[in-house]
């Protein structure tokens, strides 16, 4: 049984406080890598419409939009920096 047969995109809800990478990281948002299908979240950040667009926008092959040597520097799009607010933002890619 394959997942990624079956579906477009997978997301990984993790629980709050579970080590990430090769520092064991609690404290990350979330992740995914680009031109493949799969996303993490760490637990709550999975509902914030934001961070849910930007990881499946690396999943769609986009990187971030960096602005002033600030990798996640321009907001004008959903690629800059995510918002913990549920419903928001009104942003394009």
């Amino acid at each position: 049984y394959h997942l990624h047969e079956r579906f477009d995109h997978i997301a990984y809800v993790f629980p709050h406080g579970t080590a990430f990478g090769p520092k064991n990281i609690t404290s990350w948002v979330a992740y995914a890598t680009i031109n493949l299908y799969t996303s993490a979240f760490n637990d709550e950040f999975a509902t914030y419409l934001s961070h849910l667009m930007h990881e499946i926008g690396h999943n769609l092959g986009l990187r971030h939009s960096s602005h002033d040597n600030n990798q996640y520097g321009d907001q004008s799009g959903i690629m800059g920096a995510g918002y913990n607010v549920r419903n928001y933002p009104e942003k394009l890619f």
